[in-house]
């Protein structure tokens, strides 16, 4: 069953609260993407193409593009009847949009790993499993919220199922550093001195993107697990977008690193075959 509607008073100020989340997330996303565009035209669109490179513009420019379509659905004054067809669509687009971003994570650390078939097809075997849960959550799970004033999903039953995608982030972004962390001080006991320094920088960053990426999530989760109904969701834009954000930043800050040692062009992508 849904969730009992809150007060007209609470949806009011939830919607309100929502928005300007949503313009806000937005707003830095697209900031941040013009600081990084030189280093971006620079490094990655005159690159080659690899799967890293597709999956960096996919993670980068998908968001961009269709994030104002989930501002139109949970900011424009919708009818009743048009949120009913339309309320799902964000979080449908937010699934190729959070996974693409995770996929570029993971193709770094199937680099870092020499082209590991078994934790490269394990961790794809997680992804597919959280899309196909996030799918039935999205399709099973979730109802209009009542009323008609705000075009946004309410669970079906517990609140947690709206939540616990962000928790399955978190702990597969936990598990992908671990396993990055680990091949990385593992090669740095093996190589040379130079090598050394690149692989602690690229050590040094992931972990920074983890530990942002995870407070942004922990905070989200806290948002929706408390008693005030009106600040649900007041940190959801900022896990939608800040994924690909720091995802990209992460690839960008990494192909910095490495590019100007030719000896290490191989952390760009999994090995290919001749």
């Amino acid at each position: 069953m849904p969730s009992a509607a809150p007060p007209p008073e609470i949806i009011a100020q939830f919607a309100r609260v929502s928005r300007s989340a949503h313009v806000a997330a937005y707003t830095l996303t697209v900031f941040e993407w013009l600081l990084c565009l030189p280093q971006e035209v620079k490094l990655i669109h005159k690159s080659r193409w690899t799967p890293a490179k597709a999956a960096y513009l996919f993670s980068r420019y998908f968001p961009l593009f269709t994030y104002p379509i989930v501002m139109w659905v949970q900011i424009a004054e919708h009818t009743k009847e048009e949120c009913s067809n339309i309320y799902k669509l964000p979080m449908y687009l937010a699934v190729p949009n959070n996974f693409v971003a995770e996929i570029l994570l993971t193709l770094r650390t199937y680099a870092l790993t020499g082209g590991n078939k078994t934790i490269f097809g394990g961790l794809l075997g997680l992804l597919s499993s959280m899309i196909i849960y996030l799918l039935w959550m999205i399709s099973v799970k979730t109802s209009q919220m009542p009323g008609g004033m705000a075009c946004f999903p309410i669970p079906n039953g517990h609140k947690m199922y709206l939540t616990s995608p962000f928790v399955c982030m978190v702990a597969y972004d936990t598990l992908v550093t671990g396993i990055f962390i680990y091949f990385a001080m593992k090669a740095v006991r093996l190589r040379l001195a130079i090598a050394d320094q690149v692989l602690k920088t690229l050590v040094r960053e992931g972990f920074i993107y983890f530990i942002c990426i995870s407070a942004v999530n922990i905070i989200n989760v806290g948002f929706n697990l408390q008693s005030n109904v009106a600040m649900a969701t007041g940190a959801v834009p900022l896990s939608l977008l800040m994924c690909n954000v720091l995802a990209c930043r992460l690839y960008v800050w990494q192909k910095l690193s490495i590019s100007s040692l030719p000896a290490y062009q191989g952390l760009e992508s999994p090995p290919s075959r001749s």
